[in-house]
């Protein structure tokens, strides 16, 4: 039985949750709290398995709330926000970079048709993220706590020339993407494309806030641009990515690969079609098998992988699959990759 707590200001909200939630016979609504406080104290008391959390909340927020609960008892939390609200949308993904595993869609009606939509949604992703592996905030803030012997720095026997690095995500994806982007140099040279499975209407505000966060340029791809190094790109919601061999994206959506729009795999493995040898893949932490394909294709084609190790991914699940799958030629804890990315680079 999977134990949740709610925490929302509004009982509407919080008896159409607890309904939602309670239809699933493997979840139990322990507890609801109306603000940051209380929530603090009943996951403390409760200890739940899972927190859904409201953004604006009396008394204290639900940042600062993920906040406290991350330092005083980590738990796993999905942000619930509208993403019609711009200015909430940007504040829900520094509850992500305080520890938060996730965002979804938080309707704005007030009847429990209103949320049917995004009901099935919901209690899979609660059920994800009560195994999710959590991280204390003051490991976070140092970019994950790493106490095993330093890795050796990446020797090639020939060195090759990177020409576009391609990085996938899931669950778990944001603050891993912000450890690697923010620690790249304004200077880098070499082109980004970056997949992160997110819930619908929240990748503009994802990548605002990556902007904000990074010192290299950060935006959505568009059609027909010409890459450049020093940028980051994401595929637009709801469209797969490939190049074209000038060095142009090209955006089409066919229909989702194992059951993704954008797909990691399929981007990977356009990239190593135009690139060959160029492409360095990083398959980041995940639930599924979305990218491990992918991570193999670039392989196949003499490019360089590196899957994130499974101590600091909160679900090892689509690095574990190209681990398995012989695709990963390092497996490196997530505060490590920037650094040999740089030196591969």
């Amino acid at each position: 039985m999977i134990k949740a707590l709610i925490v929302d200001d509004s009982n509407v909200f919080s008896d159409i949750l607890t309904k939602i939630l309670q239809s699933d016979i493997d979840i139990k609504v322990i507890g609801r709290a109306v603000n940051g406080i209380e929530a603090v104290n009943l996951a403390e008391r409760l200890n739940p398995d899972v927190i859904t959390m409201d953004i604006q909340m009396p008394l204290m927020n639900g940042v600062t709330a993920t906040e406290e609960i991350m330092r005083r008892h980590p738990t796993p939390i999905i942000i619930l926000s509208s993403y019609v609200n711009k200015k909430e949308t940007k504040v829900c993904f520094d509850a992500l970079k305080a520890g938060a595993v996730d965002v979804m869609e938080k309707p704005t009606g007030r009847t429990l048709l209103d949320y049917q939509e995004i009901e099935d949604e919901l209690i899979k992703m609660v059920k994800i993220a009560a195994g999710v592996k959590v991280f204390s905030h003051l490991n976070l803030s140092k970019g994950l706590t790493d106490r095993r012997p330093a890795i050796p720095t990446v020797v090639t026997a020939k060195k090759q020339k990177i020409k576009i690095i391609v990085i996938g995500a899931s669950t778990g994806g944001p603050i891993a993407i912000n450890t690697i982007l923010s620690a790249l140099p304004p200077d880098f040279s070499v082109p980004c494309v970056v997949v992160q499975h997110i819930a619908k209407g929240f990748l503009e505000g994802f990548v605002d806030w990556l902007a904000r966060e990074c010192r290299i340029k950060v935006k959505i791809a568009l059609q027909n641009e010409r890459i450049e190094s020093g940028v980051a790109y994401f595929p637009p919601e709801d469209h797969h990515l490939g190049f074209y061999k000038n060095s142009l994206i090209r955006l089409y959506n066919d229909l989702p690969q194992n059951g993704h729009r954008p797909s990691i795999t399929l981007i990977m493995k356009a990239a190593a079609e135009v690139y060959g040898s160029g492409v360095l893949g990083v398959l980041l932490t995940g639930m599924g098998r979305d990218g491990a394909e992918g991570l193999k294709a670039i392989k196949a084609a003499g490019g360089k992988t590196i899957a994130q190790d499974e101590d600091t991914c909160a679900v090892f699940g689509m690095p574990k699959e190209a681990i398995e799958n012989n695709a990963a030629d390092h497996v490196l804890p997530i505060n490590k990759i920037a650094k040999n990315i740089m030196l591969m680079v």
